[in-house]
């Protein structure tokens, strides 16, 4: 199992390069810890691999372009290929851990035959069926819940079948994700990206492209071709906050990469971020992370050990 704390993207994009991932096995196993992870999330990307995933402590949030559905501990969840989202850590204190299958169809597939055709296919296209769920509080998805606690038992010392039987396992939890989607897929396809979702994405590229410079609000409402008053507007409704809050964020989940994974000074960290000193970095650190660069540095390195 690889344990993360960070997601590496793609250049020139926000597609999430998982290396692990080959032809000859299209599957990687993950422990996700969001604790670890900058502000105790993993910003928005996506993979042309599903995810299926188990709460195993904590809670946390999936957010889509179209929504936000919530997961406490317990409860599980299947995330579509090519799905854009982001992911966050949502209880008061710490130990949030997900596991995580990623894996391409393929892996579940019969090159092209009924299996395909029928069940791996009609899943995958289902545009409306972006983030499923199966919560530990209903009693109707206790069945489904045992495979996903199963599924994540299972490793590979454990036999020459280990394949087998993994595939076997997500094939099982695959069919009832094809049943839970049905009712959306009855629904017909998904309406395509509005232009209010395409111009907040160039707004929120442009801060991820030049974060590192000085930004105005009035820059990243031009980025979109829109007023200020609609970029405001259009990140509160997207991401729960303003612009100058996001960019502020964005700054400082940069600057925690760069603090846990190399050895470059306070200052060089903080001017490498957009920040204009060490000390309006430290200050807005501190308020967001709610410890200095250094403690974060510290305790992050202490953790790793």
């Amino acid at each position: 199992m690889k344990n993360v704390d960070h997601i590496t993207l793609r250049g020139g994009g926000h597609e999430e390069c998982i290396e692990e991932i080959s032809d000859a096995w299209p599957y990687v196993l993950e422990c996700a810890e969001l604790d670890r992870y900058p502000h105790r999330s993993c910003p928005w990307h996506w993979h042309q691999e599903v995810e299926i995933f188990y709460v195993q402590s904590g809670s946390l949030e999936y957010r889509t372009l179209r929504g936000a559905t919530s997961f406490g501990t317990g409860s599980a969840g299947f995330v579509n290929a090519g799905v854009y989202h982001m992911t966050r850590a949502t209880d008061e204190g710490s130990g949030t851990v997900q596991l995580c299958h990623i894996f391409r169809p393929g892996l579940l597939e019969d090159a092209g035959g009924r299996i395909t055709e029928r069940c791996i296919r009609p899943l995958v296209e289902a545009r409306r069926a972006e983030v499923l769920s199966w919560s530990a509080d209903s009693p109707q998805d206790a069945r489904a819940l045992s495979l996903f606690r199963e599924s994540f038992g299972l490793r590979p010392e454990d036999g020459a079948a280990y394949e087998l039987r993994l595939r076997s396992l997500l094939s099982e939890i695959w069919a009832l994700a094809l049943e839970k989607a049905r009712p959306l897929m009855d629904e017909g396809p998904a309406s395509y990206p509005t232009h209010r979702d395409l111009r907040f994405e160039k707004m929120r590229d442009f801060v991820h492209e030049h974060y590192a410079e000085t930004i105005e609000v009035a820059d990243i409402a031009s980025a979109g071709c829109t007023s200020v008053r609609d970029c405001f507007r259009s990140f509160r409704d997207y991401v729960g906050m303003g612009p100058a809050q996001y960019v502020r964020e964005y700054r400082v989940r940069q600057s925690c990469r760069l603090l846990a994974h190399t050895s470059r000074t306070i200052e060089s960290v903080a001017l490498s971020c957009g920040f204009s000193s060490a000390t309006q970095f430290s200050q807005t650190f501190r308020t967001i992370m709610g410890s200095t660069p250094s403690a974060y540095r510290a305790r992050w390195r202490e953790s790793d050990t």
